[in-house]
């Protein structure tokens, strides 16, 4: 029997209801074969963790070192908590990046962080906010009516992004009889030197409002001061940002844009930076700037402005606590390119289709000795050129069964998964030293 495809996330906990197509489709796997797989996901840590007896061959497991990368958020908190005591600091975590409410709120339990949620899709995200007694912010550029009266009703801040997005929220409040704290998403302009798709800050984008526009909202709110709380200013940059300078360049230009809207009146408490921290996909040991830094960069401009700092460090928290785990289909060459096919695929993890991004793969199943060492292509069995892993990798030649793993798949992965091209969607699995559990079944 071949080892598993999928991802795997790990912590521990109580398990969400799986349903009963999971148990009616689960097979039985070697015992050796499954563990070889966690050799390689787990990276040390976890090799005594007793692997379930069935598990579904088509399934998405998710993993996490206890210790190490979910760790990272805690100490990072610890390292804050004065910050966010003297009234400094908000944490931000974005509903985008994890793939699993069962991560977010068992994350946000444990850190005390600001939640942001982004559409209709996560309506229930107020409501999260105050079970767990945390505060949320409601950004997006297309809110739904419906969403924006739920938002006012839990009390959450809710972002600014255009003219009919402040009507709504104008609405909302009257429906709700309630007064919404609002923040304004200006575009500082500033370049993120990224990828054009995850780049949001700019004068030509979709999100947020254009600084000659401030005056305008500004009168708005005014003449709605039974429906709105202007409290703070938000920016969000874009993500994979590697360089924390670019943060301070627009936190330059923002506290100058509360400077002139505190001039006019308004009490602002906050300035969300947002987030947007890059991690070490290549897996070569670079030193990334982390949550820290950013605050370090900040943190005058904050503190002389008396101001409370929210920043959005999703990907930098999540992203390294799963694996995407594939098997091979086969190995083949057509003129110059090498393959190996796999029976993972865009579907499940699109971000190297969608924005060429590179994720580290790794072979799980030892290969022979004397395979041969080559430049591959990974790919999937999707019907489009663009289904792909990675390309350029040099790996030993596997053997058809082997495993493989698609690492750093935390965070806008599986939250981005389809069936495209009727790909059934996997099982996830948490698991941590002492348990396995099945978090999510999907299409099985």
């Amino acid at each position: 029997m071949s080892p598993m495809r999928g991802m795997a996330l790990g912590g521990g906990g109580s398990s969400t209801s799986t349903g009963s197509r999971a148990a009616e489709r689960s097979y039985s796997f070697p015992r050796h074969e499954t563990l070889a797989i966690f050799r390689v996901c787990v990276q040390g840590g976890l090799l005594n963790c007793p692997a379930p007896a069935n598990i579904s061959p088509d399934y998405c497991l998710y993993h996490q070192v206890v210790g190490h990368e979910l760790e990272d958020c805690y100490t990072f908190k610890g390292k804050a908590e004065t910050w966010i005591n003297q009234g400094v600091i908000d944490m931000g975590d974005t509903l985008v990046s994890p793939p699993q409410p069962h991560i977010q709120g068992r994350t946000n339990q444990r850190t005390s962080i600001v939640t942001q949620s982004t559409s209709s899709t996560r309506r229930r995200c107020p409501k999260l906010a105050a079970i767990l007694k945390i505060r949320c912010i409601f950004n997006g550029n297309g809110k739904l009516l419906e969403d924006l009266v739920l938002a006012a009703k839990e009390g959450v801040f809710v972002n600014v992004d255009s003219e009919f997005d402040l009507e709504n929220i104008v609405t909302a409040a009257r429906h709700a009889g309630k007064k919404v704290q609002i923040l304004l998403r200006i575009n500082p302009d500033v370049d993120p030197q990224v990828h054009p798709y995850v780049a949001t800050g700019n004068k030509n984008s979709k999100f947020g409002i254009r600084n000659e526009k401030l005056q305008w909202f500004l009168d708005a709110v005014k003449s709605h001061p039974n429906e709105l709380q202007l409290v703070g200013a938000h920016c969000h940059l874009g993500s994979t940002i590697t360089k924390v300078d670019i943060f301070r360049d627009a936190a330059v230009l923002m506290v100058n844009y509360i400077d002139q809207i505190r001039a006019q009146g308004f009490n602002i408490d906050y300035l969300n930076i947002g987030g947007g921290l890059g991690i070490d996909y290549h897996h070569t040991g670079a030193i990334l700037p982390t949550p820290m830094d950013l605050i370090n960069t900040v943190r005058e401009l904050v503190v002389s402005r008396d101001l409370n700092l929210i920043i959005e460090p999703g990907r930098s928290l999540i992203a390294n606590t799963c694996c995407f785990v594939n098997r091979v289909t086969g190995v083949k060459t057509n003129g110059t390119k090498n393959f190996i096919v796999i029976d993972g695929s865009m579907s499940e993890l699109i971000r190297p289709s969608l924005y060429g991004a590179y994720q580290h793969i790794e072979l799980v199943s030892p290969p022979l000795p004397t395979a041969e060492i080559s430049t591959f292509d990974v790919v999937g069995p999707v019907c489009e050129s663009a289904d792909f892993l990675g390309k350029e990798r040099e790996l030993r030649t596997p053997a058809k069964g082997a495993g493989l793993v698609v690492h750093d798949a935390g965070a806008y992965c599986m939250s981005m998964a389809s069936t495209y091209n009727l790909k059934m969607r996997p099982p996830e699995y948490w698991f941590n030293i002492l348990c396995w559990i099945l978090i999510s079944c999907f299409d099985i």
